[in-house]
């Protein structure tokens, strides 16, 4: 026998199962699993606008002028009566239209709205369901509605950035049991937008008081 050949054939065999067990090995070092964890709040909004929109009509501009000027004087009292500072309240500028007169309309209308930016939460949630004094007063009020923000997300968002990290692990540790693993270094992470609506999908997302905050992030982890 060919001791040369023997030798050869063994260095051959060698090469071959070190490069298996690199191969091996790299695979098992790239086994990971993706993962995602979920983190949901609901909290109370801290900022409100309440809009106030009213409308009146005349045969001619000056007598449009002489209705809408006592009318924002009315609105504006009551808003003040609700316990509401000057500072909180915004008039914007009446939108005039002048209306063809063979459709059953005066011939000029107007429509102005005022708006009141607040903090006072239970306070504008309440007495915004009752504008029937200007209603008796004769003020036609053709909107009346509030929306609610959520501005304190970035008080929030480290506990919950952390609160859906772990809630990823324990997923990646709950695969790894059942795939007879462990779970080891992160490959990968993102966190993923913020988002802001109502708790029940049912309500407005700006009408509701109250808003559920939202983020899933997404992880990668090693398998050992």
């Amino acid at each position: 026998m060919d001791i040369s050949r023997i030798i050869a054939g063994l260095a051959i065999a060698a090469g071959l199962f070190y490069v298996g067990y690199a191969v091996d090995g790299f695979n098992k070092r790239q086994r990971y699993v993706e993962v995602r964890g979920l983190a949901e709040r609901v909290v109370k909004s801290d900022k409100a606008i309440w809009q106030i929109t009213f409308a009146t009509g005349a045969e001619n501009f000056a007598d449009l002028n002489r209705q809408i000027v006592p009318q924002q004087e009315l609105v504006r009292k009551f808003i003040l009566e609700q316990g509401f500072p000057e500072a909180a309240i915004q008039k914007m500028a009446p939108q005039i239209t002048e209306n063809p007169r063979n459709i059953g309309m005066q011939h000029f209308s107007a429509r102005q709205t005022m708006t009141v930016e607040t903090t006072d939460i239970d306070r504008v949630s309440k007495v915004s369901e009752r504008v029937e004094p200007l209603l008796s007063a004769g003020v036609r009020v053709e909107i009346n509605t509030v929306r609610y923000y959520f501005t304190s997300l970035n008080a929030i968002k480290p506990d919950m950035l952390r609160e859906a990290a772990a809630n990823a692990k324990q997923a990646a540790e709950g695969f790894s049991r059942d795939a007879h693993t462990t779970v080891g270094g992160i490959k990968q992470a993102s966190q993923g937008l913020f988002s802001i609506g109502a708790p029940l999908t049912e309500y407005d997302q700006e009408g509701s008081v109250m808003k559920k905050v939202r983020v899933v992030t997404r992880m990668e982890y090693y398998l050992k």
